[in-house]
């Protein structure tokens, strides 16, 4: 069989014969002297993808292999001791017995983990997606899990602390425990500890992540500054899979400057899985509702509620509302401070004017409101009918046409 023939007869799935390979280059080496070099060449690149398409055909390994090998070349991946020996080892030129030693012993440590039986897998994955489900849920649980129910998975997982695959799980749960027992300083470090080290895929990363960015809003909210998120933003980012859960809005609220920053999403995001995770692990019991979600991320809604609460006293005596009059009375009356009518009510969020946040209520709701706030200013203004649209269309009007009249006025002065 010719080059050609050998070459037309490439298939995935199917395997040629180094040996069928090399006699026929050897054949056209014979018949052309003059390119022997040149077939020479050619010959350890075709045996070379021949070899790679047989670890594909019988591994399937090789896209991963691909993808890791290009993370580490573009520095993207964390190495761990055993990657970072063999890189080494691998990619110096010169003979190093020391490290070649090194290689083989951690080459040899890894060979004789055992590896988990069929059964044994599906129930690491049974506890590993068990957990997940305790972390990732799609809104404040009816019923929370039991004291028990955790502490049974804790200590499942604190006894098998000792399997590399299970290890950063049996952390997450000591991490879950802390958050139980209100010690949130230590779980945020123990967190921003974890995101440093290298994590098997899955859910796993994007946990640590979204519990450290929301602890560093619960523990330094007063102190947070307009970007210094974003580093924490990034590992869930990077992270997350596909996340569908949305609250309901008008076609409207798609296009608000709030929902359209991804960093504002993700912040929303991280905000909802935390104190979901809290009340999820929060014993029912307790009938002290004050204390009883002391450690969610609350009062981030205060000021846009405070700001409604005044709106609506001033409605509540209107018999019929105009934009331009009712701009008109909130400057002359001062029902509104400047910073209400012109500033960002939700620090750690981008462009929550109180013109923008009215324009997505149900999702500020959803994702910031914790389990035991009411915000009522807020729910009254998130009627569907109608007649309610009409109303926050025309506050909207109001709000921007006072701010415009202050801007006028800071002018001529």
């Amino acid at each position: 069989m010719g080059i050609e023939s050998l070459i037309d007869n490439i298939r995935c799935g199917k395997n040629q014969k180094t040996s069928s390979i090399k006699h026929a280059i050897n054949i056209c080496k014979f018949e052309a002297k003059d390119f022997e070099n040149a077939l020479d060449a050619f010959e350890k690149a075709y045996t070379s993808l021949n070899t790679l398409l047989r670890l594909q055909n019988t591994t399937g390994w090789v896209p991963l292999i691909t993808q890791h090998y290009r993370e580490l070349m573009e520095e993207n991946m964390r190495l761990s001791h055993l990657l970072s020996s063999l890189h080494m080892y691998l990619y110096r030129f010169d003979y190093d017995k020391g490290l070649l030693e090194e290689c083989a012993k951690t080459l040899i440590h890894y060979a004789n983990v055992i590896t988990p039986k069929k059964d044994r897998i599906e129930q690491y994955s049974l506890a590993i997606n068990y957990l997940k489900s305790m972390i990732f849920k799609e809104d404040f649980p009816s019923a929370n899990h039991t004291e028990n129910e955790f502490k049974n998975l804790k200590r499942w997982f604190e006894k098998r602390a000792d399997i590399p695959l299970l290890a950063p799980y049996a952390k997450l749960t000591v991490i879950i425990d802390l958050l139980h027992n209100k010690k949130l300083e230590e779980a945020y470090q123990l967190t921003h500890e974890m995101l440093s080290e290298e994590l098997p895929y899955g859910y796993l990363k994007a946990a640590f992540a979204n519990i450290n960015l929301a602890l560093k809003i619960k523990l330094q909210k007063n102190t947070i500054k307009n970007g210094t998120l974003l580093r924490l933003i990034n590992p869930i980012l990077n992270s997350q899979g596909e996340y569908a859960d949305f609250a309901l809005g008008s076609a409207a609220s798609l296009k608000n400057p709030i929902i359209t920053d991804p960093n504002n999403l993700t912040i929303l995001r991280a905000i909802k899985t935390y104190n979901t995770l809290i009340t999820t692990i929060t014993p029912n019991e307790d009938n002290e509702k004050i204390e009883y979600y002391s450690q969610t991320i609350s009062g981030l809604l205060s000021e846009v509620n405070t700001a409604l609460e005044k709106i609506d006293d001033q409605l509540s005596d209107i018999d019929e509302i105009s934009s331009e009059h009712f701009a008109d009375l909130i400057i002359e009356q001062k029902v509104l401070t400047r910073r209400e009518l012109t500033q960002n009510l939700i620090g750690i969020l981008n462009h929550c004017t109180l013109t923008n946040c009215i324009g997505c209520l149900p999702v500020l709701m959803k994702y910031l409101k914790a389990p035991d706030e009411k915000q009522e200013a807020i729910a009254s203004f998130m009627g569907i009918s109608k007649d309610n649209e009409l109303e926050r269309d025309v506050l909207v009007e109001t709000l921007h046409i006072a701010h415009k009249k202050l801007e006028q006025q800071a002018n001529t002065q």
